[in-house]
């Protein structure tokens, strides 16, 4: 029971670790669960173990594993999730919303609790055809990285996100405004800005750490 608590431990750091700095290098909880009946029982029985998804579309073509998606949100039971999403902008969002690995993580972005998006951010606008999530309400971290559009946007309305408390937008490549958006900045508690192509002004984020006495940049 011991060697099963550490092993335990271990896989639990492991999923830590991609959570933080998220890899799309494969199903590893998949490979592990084939090593043996012991190593199996022990994934089994930690849902926590299948709550990254990382689901990825490339401008060469590449799609993520349906299969392999429905499995990890099955075994994931109802743990909080951690979503890693690549959209580049040149992606028609008919073919995303149409991939069964896309539509399966639309049905269960409500228990999301981290998301890392990376590429075109329809998906969390009110005025986009990818926009098919109504909220967001268990999610708690927003990383919004490598940000583009296919077009102007200048006001940036989002689903609704009532437990939000960590935004981190980097190297957004998109000039919008960020003091424009609906992004529930009375809540958050803090902000990361890295590699903005207009980085708002100190008035700007003024009002922002006007806005919540517990913000911090």
């Amino acid at each position: 029971m011991h060697q099963m608590n550490s092993c335990c431990s271990f896989f639990n750091n492991s999923a830590m670790t991609q959570m933080t700095r998220p890899s799309l290098r494969g199903p590893w909880p998949l490979r592990l669960s084939a090593v043996c009946s012991n190593w199996r029982c022990i994934m089994l029985d930690n849902p926590t173990l299948w709550s990254f998804l990382p689901v990825a579309f490339t401008k060469t073509g590449d799609k993520p594993n349906g299969r392999a998606i429905h499995i990890f949100l099955k075994r994931s039971q109802t743990a909080p999730l951690t979503i890693y999403l690549r959209l580049p902008c040149s992606l028609p969002p008919r073919k995303a919303i149409r991939h069964r690995a896309f539509q399966a993580l639309v049905n269960e972005a409500p228990r999301s609790k981290t998301l890392y998006l990376i590429g075109d951010f329809g998906i969390l606008r009110n005025d986009h055809p990818m926009h098919i999530v109504e909220s967001l309400p268990k999610l708690e971290v927003l990383s919004l990285e490598n940000l583009e559009t296919c077009e102007t946007v200048s006001n940036f309305q989002v689903v609704p996100m009532p437990n939000l408390r960590f935004v981190c937008i980097a190297t957004f490549q998109a000039p919008i405004d960020l003091h424009k958006s609906n992004l529930p900045w009375t809540q958050l508690t803090s902000l990361r800005l890295q590699g903005l192509h207009n980085v708002p002004s100190l008035v700007k984020l003024s009002q922002f750490d006007k806005a919540s006495p517990r913000f911090e940049f």
